[in-house]
């Protein structure tokens, strides 16, 4: 059992906190936040389906095996035994596939009872979502003990050399850069420089070749837009690099395009706010929470469901792709060309900087979360 754990408390004072995944899992569930009261320990489990595969109520539940820890702390997952304390990013319970009646019935009972020591969301979105959802299925009872904690990220100064005059840099980021908008990115670029901006666009990250799921119909193909990459001198393609390269990227950059289709939050999202940069995303599920419209940033709106996912989300055709992309890029378009200025910029940077900081301070999450696990144990 791999253990880690940082604060000055004794070891018979810590709350002993388990969790299924050491890296994934830490991370998801307060983003690298080790409360200094606790002490971290990886429990071994077992998928439900490995031992029930008869069972559609339990295929999508670990039992975890027998350790020290006062409780587990997961990610989504809902254990068959032990007690726990649970976050979530987005939808909840996220049961995969078409979970049947029974196994939300069972997945609410698991919440319900004495076993879960605390629900918790990743945003004000998620938990409202969440709470419809429960009182939708008539169970108010896991409604009301659905909290949020958006948990916290080691903070860094925002970058103080970040060049004030001459060429605009503009950074987006992301492992699925077709998911992430880098079509209308490109395009809005483009556009913005055929008018005489002076612009240079890192692009970080990669390509899949699979089909995406917010749009079935339209087939990416990765190596034309590597191509379009390489023909272009005002396009640096740097690919999947380590995250502190990413931060001196951040650091030299003016701008933060995430025009990214469908987010469960956006850590990138904070992490650029907390390098003074100001973030450019549309106004899906918990962008606004994030991104104030013209005040540390832009929001694009467009259509989405009473969940605050984009409406066209699993149907979309290659047409249908090809316009969100043409929105994206004009909008982008009319969003910062009237603020494409060096001083204009670093001011809403700036305020980036100081919300983001009020709302993922690493200190303040690490106080929140001391309390949650110092309630949980005792």
């Amino acid at each position: 059992m791999t253990k880690f754990s940082i604060g000055t408390v004794t070891d018979t004072q810590r709350v002993k906190a388990g969790v299924l995944y050491e890296d994934y899992g830490l991370e998801k569930v307060s983003y690298g936040l080790l409360a200094r009261n606790a002490s971290f320990s990886k429990c071994m489990s077992i998928n439900g389906s490995k031992l029930f595969r008869s069972s559609k109520n339990l295929h999508q539940f670990p039992l975890v095996a027998p350790s020290k820890s006062d409780f587990v702390h997961t990610f989504n997952q809902i254990p068959l035994n032990g007690r726990f304390i649970v976050s979530f990013e987005s939808e909840f319970p996220r049961l995969l596939g078409n979970p049947t009646n029974s196994a939300m019935s069972f997945a609410y009972d698991c919440l319900d009872s004495q076993r879960c020591l605390g629900i918790f969301a990743l945003s004000e979105i998620a938990r409202e979502v969440a709470v419809r959802r429960a009182r939708q299925f008539g169970r108010g009872d896991v409604a009301n003990k659905i909290q949020v904690f958006r948990g916290g990220i080691s903070q860094y100064p925002p970058a103080e050399d970040r060049p004030q005059q001459g060429q605009f840099r503009f950074l987006i980021v992301g492992n699925h850069l077709f998911h992430k908008g880098i079509q209308g990115v490109v395009r809005a670029v483009e556009r913005l420089r055929a008018r005489g901006a002076n612009i240079h666009l890192d692009v970080v990250g990669g390509f899949r070749r699979n089909r995406m799921y917010a749009a079935p119909g339209f087939v990416p193909n990765p190596d034309e837009q590597i191509a379009q990459f390489s023909e272009s001198d005002w396009i640096t393609f740097h690919g999947k690099i380590p995250n502190h390269q990413v931060k001196f990227l951040m650091a030299q950059s003016h701008l933060f395009l995430h025009p990214s289709i469908d987010e469960s939050l956006g850590w990138v999202v904070v992490e650029a706010g907390l390098q003074g940069l100001p973030r450019l995303a549309l106004d899906v599920f918990a962008t606004r929470e994030l991104i104030r419209n013209r005040v540390d940033g832009w929001t694009i709106p467009i259509d989405v469901n009473d969940s605050r996912r984009w409406s066209s989300l699993g149907r979309a055709g290659p047409e249908e792709w090809d316009d969100l992309q043409s929105f994206i890029a004009e909008e982008i378009c009319n969003s910062i060309e009237p603020c494409l200025d060096h001083g204009e910029l670093s001011k809403m940077g700036a305020r980036a900087a100081t919300q983001m900081s009020k709302l993922y301070g690493i200190d303040q999450a690490s106080k929140k979360l001391e309390a949650i696990y110092s309630t949980a144990a005792h």
